[in-house]
Parts: structure tokens; sequence; C-alpha cells
């Protein structure tokens, strides 16, 4: 695991800053964004919460738990995923189109402020799933170093844990779009539905 690290954290090294960083509230990239700020500091890495109607408010609030832990600014940033056809016709090829969409607005913006990089928080394990939004990543030439360096969700789990980061035991979280049945098609009702399925679902069971 030391040998991972030490090539993430030489990766990082040569990085010219500024660089980007997309946090969705998880482990995965809040662990990235923490190597991120340990390896280049707080003037050279720039922290993106993307927002939209697929984002649940518990992940705004755990944004909010990172900021504060971490001593940095996240940046959010608004889009509407449900304004592109090709997302809201939730097909098989959804997580594409998102994916594709969201980190264009993403690049356009981050091309104001000079940045050079922007880092996404995909890990090994996420390789070997059937993951769409992946080819939009590649696509658009947004790294990957967690994945390009094998660290797995456990191995993440494990280092959030030493360094004792607020989502080190948070659960794997999915997009409000996954809840909804491919080929219904995505509006703002059924994400809201979806999303108070899951707080009714999540109160049972504590």
């Amino acid at each position: 695991m030391s040998k991972k690290l030490d090539a993430l954290r030489q990766f990082l090294h040569r990085l010219d800053t500024p660089i980007a960083i997309g946090v969705s509230g998880g482990v995965d990239s809040t662990f990235l964004l923490f190597q991120s700020l340990e390896v280049k500091g707080r003037g050279g890495v720039i922290p993106v919460f993307m927002d939209s109607e697929f984002v649940t408010q518990e992940d705004r609030l755990w944004i909010e738990k990172i900021s504060s832990q971490l001593g940095v600014h996240i940046e959010s940033i608004q889009w509407e995923p449900l304004s592109y056809l090709e997302v809201r016709s939730n097909t098989r090829r959804r997580c594409y189109w998102c994916k594709l969409y969201m980190y264009m607005k993403l690049k356009k913006r981050m091309d104001g402020v000079a940045v050079h990089h922007i880092l996404d928080g995909t890990q090994y394990d996420d390789l070997k799933k059937d993951r769409p939004g992946l080819n939009a990543i590649k696509k658009l030439n947004i790294l990957t170093p967690l994945a390009d360096f094998f660290l797995t969700k456990e191995e993440i789990r494990c280092e959030s844990n030493k360094y004792r980061l607020v989502t080190a035991d948070r659960p794997s979280q999915a997009c409000l779009a996954t809840k909804i049945e491919f080929g219904s098609t995505l509006t703002k009702g059924r994400l809201l539905d979806a999303e108070a399925r899951m707080a009714s679902h999540e109160n049972r069971g504590r």
C-alpha cells in the first residue's frame, strides 16, 4: 500500500498547479482531495462540487463536513443534467452523457482560472464494473490517479481511517438517477420521490 501511495503522491507532485478536484462527498474523492492538498497545498488545489437535481441533500451536507475538516473552500457549481435529452431519456448510456456534459461544463469553468488538470475520484475497483461514464471521463482527458495507481476501495477506506477523514466509513452512494429504472424519463418530480424513498428507508434502518 505504501508503494501505491508514494506513486500517487509523486504523480500529484509532478502536476502543474492549479489542479481541480471533482468532489462528490464520498470516500474516494475526499481521499484524493486530502492527498492533493497534502502535496500541492491549498493554493494549488481547487475543489469543486457539481451540484444538480441528481444530488441529495445529504451529499450537500457531507460537502460542508469535508470543507470544515480540511479547512478548504469547496466551490459549488450548479448545472442542470435534465436540460440534456440524452440524460433525461434515461437509457443505459445515461451515465456516459451525464459525465460528459458535467465535465464539459467544469472544464469550461476551469479554463477561466487557468487550471492545468482536472482530477476525478474514480478508483481501481470502479474499472471492474459497468460504468459508461468512465468512457466520457477518458474522452475529456480527466485524470483518475486513484485508479491509475491501483488503489482499491478497501485501501482508500483504510487510509482514510488512518487520517480520520470524516468520509472514511461513509457507505457508497449512487446518484438519484440510478434509483429510477432505465427507460423511465427523468423528471424533477421522480428524482424528489426517489430521494424521499431513500430518506425513509434510512430512517427505518436507524
